[in-house]
């Protein structure tokens, strides 16, 4: 009868540690797993999103003004466009503010005098010019200068005023040897100055990109 009950008691003892082995990993494995991954992921997922988005923005931004040219810059880069390598000057673009490398650009007319100081535009015509580009030897101006204005009074009486204070202006470093002037789409008077060569190949290449081009003059200084 012991003998009974003590297998009892031992069998007793064997179910109850088994019991107490499989509830301990059911405490366990909860409480150690659910809070890591509740803290890990909602600090992670914020920080990396937001700054990529804020980042694109203002590369976009910066690409917009570059891609403007006027039409007075486009018919500059139609000529220039035309010269070789062995017949182009290296110039200087636009100004006074932004200066282009080796190409024409737009001149800021936000004082029109400054068309006085370039192409010797009288001052009596300076109303009437609001786009303007040039571009001009960055050496020696007096060896290749030229420019585009788009005129809005008398397009003729602009040209002619425009010659006329070439071939009088007292002239330093240097007299330009031949003077261009010329009437592009009824609207646009083209003027440049320098050495001969250089105008030959301007000349040339303004009646190539604009066939219907009104040449004014195109000869000596001195004529």
């Amino acid at each position: 009868m012991k003998k009974i009950i003590a297998l009892t008691l031992a069998i007793l003892m064997v179910m109850s540690m088994v019991a107490c082995g499989n509830t301990k990993p059911e405490t366990t494995e909860p409480s150690t797993e659910a809070p890591t991954t509740e803290a890990t992921t909602p600090e992670t997922e914020p920080t990396e999103t937001e700054p990529t988005e804020e980042a694109t923005e203002p590369s976009e931004e910066t690409n917009e003004p570059t891609t403007e040219e006027t039409a007075s810059v486009k018919i500059m880069n139609d000529i220039w466009a035309r010269f070789t390598e062995e017949n182009k000057p290296f110039v200087m673009g636009g100004g006074p503010e932004v200066f282009v490398d080796n190409a024409p650009g737009a001149l800021d007319l936000t004082d029109p005098t400054i068309l006085m100081g370039i192409l010797y535009v009288p001052e009596a015509q300076l109303a009437n010019v609001d786009e303007a580009a040039t571009a001009m030897h960055a050496m020696m101006a007096n060896n290749f200068t030229a420019g585009v204005m788009h005129v809005t009074g008398d397009v003729t009486a602009f040209a002619n005023a425009q010659l006329e204070a070439l071939q009088n202006n007292h002239w330093m470093c240097g007299i330009p040897e031949t003077l261009v002037v010329a009437v592009v789409n009824g609207e646009y008077v083209v003027a440049g100055f320098g050495a001969a060569d250089m105008m030959s190949v301007f000349a040339t290449n303004l009646t190539t990109a604009y066939a219907d081009a009104q040449v004014v003059y195109n000869g000596a200084l001195s004529a």
